[in-house]
């Protein structure tokens, strides 16, 4: 993914493959950290930032691991991103990596 012109830090819009999102789905607004990748209607990708709203009703399957968060936070438009899954003990063991454990 490429972060979109209009990112700021509420959220980095992302270009790139569209995620499909269930249709009509109706998500309560729940809380919503740093880092969590939400699908908005049009199957776009925006990672919640520093300055992001409390809560969301867009549906989120993913959240950067905190120990990646000040590296995304790096990040400017037009730079490019990937994600790779992992599970809760590899985020724990990188973050204790980076010190924040």
């Amino acid at each position: 993914y490429t972060i979109r012109p209009e990112s700021d830090r509420m959220g980095y819009r992302l270009d790139g493959q569209p995620i499909p999102g269930p249709d009509g789905l109706s998500l309560l607004s729940l809380g919503l950290p740093v880092g969590a990748l939400q699908i908005l209607p049009s199957g776009g990708v925006v990672v919640a930032m520093a300055d992001r709203q409390t809560a969301g009703g867009y549906p989120r399957v993913a959240t950067v691991a905190t120990a990646d968060i000040c590296l995304l936070g790096q990040l400017a438009p037009g730079d490019w991103i990937e994600f790779e899954r992992c599970d809760q003990r590899t985020a724990r063991e990188a973050l204790a990596e980076v010190g924040l454990a």
